[in-house]
Protein backbone atom coordinates (compact mmCIF):
# COMPACT_ATOMS: atom_id res chain seq x y z
CA UNK A 1 0.00 0.00 0.00
CA UNK A 2 2.92 2.17 0.77
CA UNK A 3 4.71 2.27 -2.64
CA UNK A 4 2.08 1.96 -4.72
CA UNK A 5 -0.53 4.21 -3.49
CA UNK A 6 0.69 6.38 -0.14
CA UNK A 7 4.16 7.56 -1.95
CA UNK A 8 2.80 8.47 -5.01
CA UNK A 9 -0.14 10.81 -3.57
CA UNK A 10 2.52 12.99 -1.19
CA UNK A 11 5.99 13.07 -3.37
CA UNK A 12 6.72 16.50 -4.47
CA UNK A 13 3.22 17.50 -3.77
CA UNK A 14 4.07 19.34 -0.51
CA UNK A 15 0.32 18.25 1.24
CA UNK A 16 -1.39 19.80 3.73
CA UNK A 17 -2.17 16.78 6.00
CA UNK A 18 -3.93 17.15 9.85
CA UNK A 19 -4.58 14.66 12.60
CA UNK A 20 -7.85 13.05 11.80
CA UNK A 21 -7.53 13.62 8.08
CA UNK A 22 -8.78 11.33 5.38
CA UNK A 23 -7.51 11.25 2.28
CA UNK A 24 -8.78 8.78 -1.32
CA UNK A 25 -5.78 7.31 -3.29
CA UNK A 26 -6.80 6.15 -6.69
CA UNK A 27 -4.34 3.14 -8.01
CA UNK A 28 -4.73 0.82 -10.82
CA UNK A 29 -7.40 -1.61 -9.57
CA UNK A 30 -9.15 0.74 -6.80
CA UNK A 31 -9.40 3.21 -4.82
CA UNK A 32 -8.48 3.22 -0.98
CA UNK A 33 -9.13 5.19 1.71
CA UNK A 34 -5.97 6.33 4.25
CA UNK A 35 -6.42 8.19 7.80
CA UNK A 36 -3.98 10.27 9.64
CA UNK A 37 -3.65 8.85 12.90
CA UNK A 38 -1.23 11.20 14.76
CA UNK A 39 0.96 13.73 13.43
CA UNK A 40 4.22 15.38 14.78
CA UNK A 41 5.30 18.16 15.76
CA UNK A 42 2.34 19.74 15.31
CA UNK A 43 -1.61 19.04 15.20
CA UNK A 44 -1.07 20.27 11.51
CA UNK A 45 1.95 19.35 9.28
CA UNK A 46 3.14 19.74 5.60
CA UNK A 47 4.57 16.25 4.12
CA UNK A 48 7.70 17.59 2.47
CA UNK A 49 10.55 15.72 1.03
CA UNK A 50 12.16 15.26 4.61
CA UNK A 51 8.93 13.93 5.96
CA UNK A 52 8.67 10.60 7.50
CA UNK A 53 5.88 8.36 6.90
CA UNK A 54 4.74 5.28 8.48
CA UNK A 55 1.84 3.25 6.86
CA UNK A 56 0.80 0.24 8.86
CA UNK A 57 -0.59 -1.07 5.83
CA UNK A 58 -0.05 -5.11 7.19
CA UNK A 59 -3.43 -4.35 9.33
CA UNK A 60 -6.22 -2.53 6.81
CA UNK A 61 -9.49 -2.46 7.89
CA UNK A 62 -12.94 -2.10 6.76
CA UNK A 63 -15.02 1.17 6.71
CA UNK A 64 -17.57 0.13 9.18
CA UNK A 65 -14.81 -1.16 11.87
CA UNK A 66 -13.09 2.05 12.13
CA UNK A 67 -16.15 3.98 12.38
CA UNK A 68 -16.71 2.09 15.37
CA UNK A 69 -13.36 2.51 17.01
CA UNK A 70 -14.00 6.03 16.41
CA UNK A 71 -17.61 5.91 18.81
CA UNK A 72 -17.52 7.12 22.50
CA UNK A 73 -14.66 5.67 24.99
CA UNK A 74 -13.60 5.17 28.44
CA UNK A 75 -12.27 9.12 28.50
CA UNK A 76 -15.40 10.37 27.02
CA UNK A 77 -17.42 9.17 30.07
CA UNK A 78 -17.30 11.02 33.37
CA UNK A 79 -18.37 11.13 37.01
CA UNK A 80 -18.68 7.30 37.20
CA UNK A 81 -15.33 6.26 37.74
CA UNK A 82 -15.94 3.89 40.21
CA UNK A 83 -19.27 2.30 38.18
CA UNK A 84 -16.97 2.36 34.99
CA UNK A 85 -14.17 0.14 36.93
CA UNK A 86 -16.67 -2.94 37.57
CA UNK A 87 -17.65 -2.82 34.07
CA UNK A 88 -14.66 -3.18 32.51
CA UNK A 89 -14.28 -5.82 35.36
CA UNK A 90 -17.27 -7.20 34.44
CA UNK A 91 -17.47 -7.08 30.71
CA UNK A 92 -14.26 -6.18 29.14
CA UNK A 93 -12.42 -9.09 31.21
CA UNK A 94 -14.47 -11.60 30.13
CA UNK A 95 -14.17 -10.81 26.28
CA UNK A 96 -10.68 -10.34 26.36
CA UNK A 97 -9.62 -13.01 28.83
CA UNK A 98 -11.72 -15.78 28.87
CA UNK A 99 -9.02 -18.41 29.68
CA UNK A 100 -8.94 -16.44 33.10
CA UNK A 101 -12.24 -17.52 34.56
CA UNK A 102 -11.84 -21.26 32.94
CA UNK A 103 -8.65 -21.32 34.50
CA UNK A 104 -10.30 -20.49 38.01
CA UNK A 105 -13.15 -22.84 37.35
CA UNK A 106 -15.98 -20.41 37.63
CA UNK A 107 -18.37 -18.85 34.66
CA UNK A 108 -18.15 -14.95 33.68
CA UNK A 109 -21.44 -13.45 34.37
CA UNK A 110 -23.88 -12.92 31.48
CA UNK A 111 -25.45 -9.63 32.01
CA UNK A 112 -25.00 -6.79 34.11
CA UNK A 113 -27.24 -4.21 34.83
CA UNK A 114 -27.15 -0.50 34.95
CA UNK A 115 -29.87 0.82 37.14
CA UNK A 116 -30.36 4.39 38.25
CA UNK A 117 -33.89 5.80 39.78
CA UNK A 118 -38.53 4.74 35.86
CA UNK A 119 -39.52 2.25 32.78
CA UNK A 120 -40.80 -0.74 32.75
CA UNK A 121 -40.36 -3.87 30.81
CA UNK A 122 -43.01 -5.92 28.98
CA UNK A 123 -44.04 -9.04 30.19
CA UNK A 124 -43.88 -10.52 26.27
CA UNK A 125 -39.83 -9.16 25.96
CA UNK A 126 -39.73 -10.52 29.61
CA UNK A 127 -39.86 -13.37 28.89
CA UNK A 128 -37.66 -13.68 25.29
CA UNK A 129 -34.97 -11.94 27.05
CA UNK A 130 -34.85 -14.73 29.59
CA UNK A 131 -34.96 -17.60 27.05
CA UNK A 132 -32.36 -15.86 25.10
CA UNK A 133 -29.67 -15.33 28.04
CA UNK A 134 -30.69 -18.84 28.80
CA UNK A 135 -29.37 -19.98 25.52
CA UNK A 136 -25.99 -18.05 25.78
CA UNK A 137 -23.05 -20.62 25.62
CA UNK A 138 -20.68 -19.73 28.54
CA UNK A 139 -17.90 -18.85 26.25
CA UNK A 140 -20.15 -17.55 23.44
CA UNK A 141 -18.30 -13.59 23.78
CA UNK A 142 -21.41 -11.74 24.10
CA UNK A 143 -22.32 -10.04 27.07
CA UNK A 144 -25.80 -8.44 28.00
CA UNK A 145 -26.46 -5.13 29.24
CA UNK A 146 -29.65 -3.46 30.43
CA UNK A 147 -30.36 -0.13 31.93
CA UNK A 148 -33.18 0.78 34.12
CA UNK A 149 -34.56 3.72 36.14
CA UNK A 150 -36.44 1.43 38.42
CA UNK A 151 -34.51 -1.82 38.83
CA UNK A 152 -37.38 -2.70 41.53
CA UNK A 153 -40.27 -2.70 39.03
CA UNK A 154 -38.12 -5.88 37.16
CA UNK A 155 -39.06 -9.18 37.05
CA UNK A 156 -37.12 -10.63 39.92
CA UNK A 157 -36.64 -13.95 37.43
CA UNK A 158 -34.14 -11.29 35.71
CA UNK A 159 -32.16 -10.61 38.10
CA UNK A 160 -31.33 -14.11 39.62
CA UNK A 161 -28.06 -15.52 39.01
CA UNK A 162 -27.33 -16.76 35.32
CA UNK A 163 -29.21 -13.88 34.12
CA UNK A 164 -28.76 -10.28 35.07
CA UNK A 165 -26.50 -11.28 38.20
CA UNK A 166 -24.31 -8.47 38.63
CA UNK A 167 -25.62 -4.80 39.16
CA UNK A 168 -23.96 -1.56 39.33
CA UNK A 169 -25.66 2.13 40.61
CA UNK A 170 -25.08 4.84 38.62
CA UNK A 171 -25.89 7.33 40.87
CA UNK A 172 -25.13 11.02 40.79
CA UNK A 173 -22.10 12.46 40.77
CA UNK A 174 -20.17 14.09 43.08
CA UNK A 175 -18.24 17.19 43.15
CA UNK A 176 -14.92 15.59 41.35
CA UNK A 177 -17.52 14.22 38.68
CA UNK A 178 -18.99 17.08 38.08
CA UNK A 179 -16.43 18.63 37.29
CA UNK A 180 -14.56 15.58 35.14
CA UNK A 181 -18.03 15.41 32.91
CA UNK A 182 -17.92 19.27 32.28
CA UNK A 183 -14.38 19.38 31.50
CA UNK A 184 -15.47 16.85 29.14
CA UNK A 185 -18.13 18.66 27.67
CA UNK A 186 -16.41 21.99 27.38
CA UNK A 187 -13.32 20.48 25.85
CA UNK A 188 -13.85 21.90 22.66
CA UNK A 189 -15.60 24.76 23.88
CA UNK A 190 -13.37 28.26 23.83
CA UNK A 191 -13.34 29.04 27.30
CA UNK A 192 -11.72 32.77 28.72
CA UNK A 193 -9.36 32.76 31.19
CA UNK A 194 -11.88 33.62 34.02
CA UNK A 195 -13.77 30.22 33.32
CA UNK A 196 -14.12 28.30 37.08
CA UNK A 197 -15.32 25.00 36.02
CA UNK A 198 -14.07 23.94 39.70
CA UNK A 199 -16.71 26.62 41.16
CA UNK A 200 -19.15 25.66 38.32
CA UNK A 201 -18.99 22.35 39.49
CA UNK A 202 -19.00 22.79 43.32
CA UNK A 203 -22.66 24.77 42.33
CA UNK A 204 -24.18 21.90 40.83
CA UNK A 205 -25.71 19.93 43.12
CA UNK A 206 -27.80 17.33 42.06
CA UNK A 207 -26.70 17.84 38.31
CA UNK A 208 -26.32 14.52 36.03
CA UNK A 209 -24.24 13.92 33.17
CA UNK A 210 -27.15 15.27 31.13
CA UNK A 211 -28.03 18.48 32.87
CA UNK A 212 -24.45 19.85 32.89
CA UNK A 213 -24.52 18.95 29.31
CA UNK A 214 -27.67 20.90 29.04
CA UNK A 215 -25.59 24.01 30.51
CA UNK A 216 -22.56 23.67 28.95
CA UNK A 217 -25.15 23.86 25.61
CA UNK A 218 -27.18 26.79 27.32
CA UNK A 219 -23.42 28.66 27.97
CA UNK A 220 -22.59 28.31 24.65
CA UNK A 221 -26.32 29.94 23.15
CA UNK A 222 -25.50 32.94 25.88
CA UNK A 223 -22.20 33.74 24.65
CA UNK A 224 -23.36 33.26 21.09
CA UNK A 225 -26.54 36.27 22.47
CA UNK A 226 -23.97 38.48 23.03
CA UNK A 227 -22.73 38.64 19.94
CA UNK A 228 -25.65 38.91 18.14
CA UNK A 229 -25.78 42.53 17.33
CA UNK A 230 -22.69 41.66 15.27
CA UNK A 231 -23.98 38.75 13.14
CA UNK A 232 -25.60 39.25 10.40
CA UNK A 233 -28.39 36.27 10.11
CA UNK A 234 -29.01 36.78 6.42
CA UNK A 235 -25.18 36.27 5.48
CA UNK A 236 -24.77 33.29 4.14
CA UNK A 237 -21.08 32.66 5.89
CA UNK A 238 -20.35 34.46 9.34
CA UNK A 239 -16.87 36.80 9.68
CA UNK A 240 -13.76 35.36 10.61
CA UNK A 241 -12.98 37.79 12.86
CA UNK A 242 -16.51 37.19 14.70
CA UNK A 243 -15.66 33.78 14.85
CA UNK A 244 -12.60 34.16 16.56
CA UNK A 245 -13.52 36.47 19.09
CA UNK A 246 -16.15 33.67 20.44
CA UNK A 247 -15.69 32.42 23.87
CA UNK A 248 -17.54 31.30 26.94
CA UNK A 249 -16.85 33.29 29.86
CA UNK A 250 -17.95 32.67 33.47
CA UNK A 251 -21.10 34.69 33.38
CA UNK A 252 -22.34 32.77 30.46
CA UNK A 253 -21.80 29.82 32.37
CA UNK A 254 -23.10 31.13 35.93
CA UNK A 255 -26.21 32.42 33.67
CA UNK A 256 -26.51 28.70 32.05
CA UNK A 257 -26.43 27.26 36.19
CA UNK A 258 -29.66 29.39 37.13
CA UNK A 259 -31.80 28.62 33.96
CA UNK A 260 -30.86 25.03 33.85
CA UNK A 261 -32.42 22.37 36.73
CA UNK A 262 -31.52 19.44 38.06
CA UNK A 263 -33.74 16.79 35.65
CA UNK A 264 -34.05 14.84 38.89
CA UNK A 265 -35.89 17.80 40.55
CA UNK A 266 -37.56 19.59 37.49
CA UNK A 267 -41.22 17.95 38.43
CA UNK A 268 -41.57 19.49 41.62
CA UNK A 269 -41.32 22.69 40.19
CA UNK A 270 -40.24 24.37 43.61
CA UNK A 271 -36.46 24.17 43.59
CA UNK A 272 -34.83 27.77 43.78
CA UNK A 273 -31.77 28.68 45.79
CA UNK A 274 -32.76 31.02 47.97
CA UNK A 275 -31.84 34.54 48.27
CA UNK A 276 -31.81 34.83 52.00
CA UNK A 277 -28.68 34.98 53.79
CA UNK A 278 -27.39 35.03 57.58
CA UNK A 279 -28.04 38.59 57.67
CA UNK A 280 -31.52 38.12 57.27
CA UNK A 281 -32.09 36.42 60.06
CA UNK A 282 -32.34 38.36 63.41
CA UNK A 283 -31.10 37.15 66.48
CA UNK A 284 -31.20 32.93 66.79
CA UNK A 285 -27.14 33.27 67.21
CA UNK A 286 -26.53 30.03 68.75
CA UNK A 287 -28.82 28.12 66.22
CA UNK A 288 -26.66 29.96 63.57
CA UNK A 289 -24.02 28.99 64.68
CA UNK A 290 -24.90 24.97 65.22
CA UNK A 291 -26.37 25.41 62.40
CA UNK A 292 -22.79 26.00 60.80
CA UNK A 293 -21.82 23.50 62.27
CA UNK A 294 -23.70 20.72 61.52
CA UNK A 295 -24.87 21.36 57.98
CA UNK A 296 -22.82 23.68 56.58
CA UNK A 297 -19.14 22.75 57.79
CA UNK A 298 -19.28 19.41 56.02
CA UNK A 299 -20.26 20.63 53.24
CA UNK A 300 -17.37 23.15 52.62
CA UNK A 301 -14.85 21.12 54.14
CA UNK A 302 -15.65 17.44 53.52
CA UNK A 303 -12.21 16.47 53.84
CA UNK A 304 -11.55 17.51 57.33
CA UNK A 305 -14.45 15.08 58.63
CA UNK A 306 -12.59 12.31 56.34
CA UNK A 307 -9.84 13.00 57.97
CA UNK A 308 -10.86 12.37 61.44
CA UNK A 309 -13.26 9.62 60.99
CA UNK A 310 -16.42 11.74 61.73
CA UNK A 311 -19.42 11.35 60.17
CA UNK A 312 -21.89 14.34 59.60
CA UNK A 313 -25.17 14.18 60.51
CA UNK A 314 -28.05 12.87 57.48
CA UNK A 315 -30.43 15.80 59.16
CA UNK A 316 -31.79 18.45 60.88
CA UNK A 317 -35.42 19.04 62.35
CA UNK A 318 -36.55 22.53 63.38
CA UNK A 319 -39.26 22.93 66.30
CA UNK A 320 -40.95 25.76 67.31
CA UNK A 321 -44.35 27.90 67.17
CA UNK A 322 -45.38 29.30 63.70
CA UNK A 323 -43.84 32.33 63.11
CA UNK A 324 -40.41 31.55 64.99
CA UNK A 325 -38.11 31.69 62.11
CA UNK A 326 -37.47 27.74 60.77
CA UNK A 327 -37.84 28.27 57.48
CA UNK A 328 -36.39 31.55 56.80
CA UNK A 329 -33.32 29.74 59.05
CA UNK A 330 -33.72 26.54 55.98
CA UNK A 331 -33.68 28.77 53.48
CA UNK A 332 -30.34 30.75 54.96
CA UNK A 333 -28.54 27.55 55.33
CA UNK A 334 -29.36 26.62 51.93
CA UNK A 335 -27.88 29.48 50.29
CA UNK A 336 -24.91 29.77 52.11
CA UNK A 337 -24.38 26.08 51.24
CA UNK A 338 -25.48 26.87 47.80
CA UNK A 339 -27.58 23.49 48.25
CA UNK A 340 -31.19 23.28 46.32
CA UNK A 341 -33.97 24.07 48.90
CA UNK A 342 -37.23 22.31 47.79
CA UNK A 343 -40.36 23.00 49.96
CA UNK A 344 -42.31 20.40 50.47
CA UNK A 345 -45.68 20.09 53.11
CA UNK A 346 -45.75 16.97 55.43
CA UNK A 347 -48.89 15.69 53.50
CA UNK A 348 -47.43 15.48 50.50
CA UNK A 349 -44.44 12.77 51.62
CA UNK A 350 -47.39 10.15 51.29
CA UNK A 351 -49.86 8.75 49.55
CA UNK A 352 -53.55 8.15 49.88
CA UNK A 353 -52.44 4.44 51.00
CA UNK A 354 -50.87 4.40 54.31
CA UNK A 355 -47.46 4.24 54.87
CA UNK A 356 -46.56 4.08 51.08
CA UNK A 357 -44.10 6.95 50.21
CA UNK A 358 -44.03 9.12 47.17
Amino acid sequence: LFDAYVKPYFIGARRPVRKGYRFVVHGHMHAVEFKVVDTDPDECVIVAAGTQVFCDDANPIKREDEERLDGPGYDDVGGVRKQLAQIRELVELPLRHPKLFKTLGVKPPKGILLYKTHGEVERRVVSQLLTLMDGLRPRAQVMVIGATNRPNSLDPALRRFGRFDKEIDIGVPDEVGRLEILRIHSKDMPLSDDVDLERIGKDTHGFVGADLAALCSEAAFQCIRQKMDVIDLEADTIDVEVLNSMSVIMDDLVHAKEVTKPSALRETGLVEVPKVSWEDVGGLEDVKRELQETVQYPVEHPEMFELFGMEPSRGVLFYGPPGCGKTLLAKAIARECKANFISVKGPELLTMWFGESE
